[in-house]
């Protein structure tokens, strides 16, 4: 049976969470590694590991889109806009100052401490495209700028007019590809383009592609034609990035988010939706804390990395300092979300001012129990 606040959620989205997660993780442990010192996987995950935050983009986008695009009550955007803040901003706002402190009581860094209102403002993406990647500190808050401008966008036109948002969304799935072609093949012709893959502008298509999908599955489009679709995409991406280097860069994000939307179209579209077992099980709990893993992962990387290198001449292998970061990491997780995260969101839950069920739904939409099982009421907190 799942844990209370396991049971209105996709068990296999969950796992699509932990797989992303788990590449992250294996991506930080990789780099403390030489090369020789690595398996076939584990060299993958040094080069591509980072690509797990980009199945976490299309994923978001499908589930904010999915509560957008369904719902049209009174005050549905204020309970939007408290949902976001209140799941995402205490616990990084946490994230970031232990950053700060670390890097005080460790003494790293300490140039870059008048910077770190960069992370606490959400623009750690933007600076670096534009200042470069060493004038921010705790880069890998990067994601959660291109994220909240996502969730603050998608808010915006919906409020504004609900009947564009789906031409929004195709529109901004496809306009950030063309960028991001753009840019690499200026930066291939000599012209210095920084760190192309943290703009969020040349970014944002994955979350809005991630709410194409919600829009079609709110349409009830059929799932044949869904994972034709997706498939597709996904194949042809491929073929692309076989291509050119500086097609390689631009498409190699684009093929992640479409293989990501036809493993949602599959697992949450069908007959898969409330599948569950003992081994996904696992995995989805993996994936459900997968927020604070992401944000405090590399804490316990480099403290299990320093302890190591004092205890023994060579450390572990990768595989073994891998489980251990992950293992650490979940059980601060579980610690954090019974004590700080759960709290939180429950706050923010009475700040709603009224229950959800029975306000009226958008015009034209008929919800569907996408990501959460059956009640479409209570929304997987993503």
């Amino acid at each position: 049976m799942r844990p209370p606040h396991l049971k209105n959620r996709s068990a296999l989205l969950d796992c699509i969470r932990a797989v992303a997660i788990i590449m992250v993780i294996g991506f930080h442990v990789a780099l403390e590694y030489p090369r020789a010192d690595l398996d076939t996987v584990a060299l993958f995950l040094r080069r591509y590991g980072l690509l797990g935050v980009a199945i976490f983009f299309p994923l978001s986008g499908y589930l904010i889109s999915s509560f957008l695009l369904t719902r049209d009550y009174p005050g549905f955007l204020k309970t939007f806009f408290l949902r976001r803040f209140f799941r995402i901003v205490p616990l990084y706002f946490v994230a970031v100052t232990v950053f700060a402190l670390a890097m005080i009581v460790t003494r790293t860094d300490l140039h870059l401490l008048d910077r770190m209102w960069v992370p606490y403002s959400f623009l750690t993406a933007w600076i670096i495209f534009f200042q470069g990647e060493a004038t921010v500190p705790y880069t890998i808050t990067w994601s959660l700028s291109v994220e909240e401008f996502a969730y603050i966008v998608f808010g915006l036109v919906t409020w504004f007019s609900r009947r564009s948002m789906p031409a929004f969304l195709i529109a901004v799935s496809i306009l950030p590809i063309l960028l991001r072609w753009y840019l690499y093949w200026e930066s291939a012709n000599g012209n210095h383009t920084p760190a192309i893959h943290y703009f969020p502008l040349a970014r944002i298509d994955a979350i809005a592609t991630g709410g194409v999908l919600a829009w079609l599955m709110v349409r009830k489009t059929p799932l044949k034609y869904l994972l034709l679709g997706f498939g597709g995409l996904t194949l042809l991406s491929w073929v692309l990035v076989q291509q050119t280097p500086v097609l390689n860069r631009t498409f190699l994000y684009s093929l992640t988010t479409f293989g990501t939307c036809f493993c949602i179209a599959l697992f949450d579209g069908g007959r898969w939706r409330m599948y569950s077992n003992a081994v996904t099980e696992v995995i989805a709990n993996i994936g459900f804390y997968s927020y604070f893993t992401y944000l405090f992962h590399y804490f316990n990387v480099y403290a299990l990395f320093a302890v190591v290198h004092k205890l023994f001449a060579t450390p572990p292998s990768f595989w073994i300092m891998t489980l251990a970061a992950l293992v650490l990491t979940h059980v601060q997780a579980m610690i954090s979300y019974k004590i700080f995260e759960g709290p939180m969101m429950r706050f923010g839950r009475k700040l709603e001012g009224r229950k959800e069920t029975g306000g009226k739904k958008a015009a034209g939409m008929v919800p569907v129990p996408m990501a959460t099982g059956a009640d479409v009421s209570k929304p997987p907190e993503t």
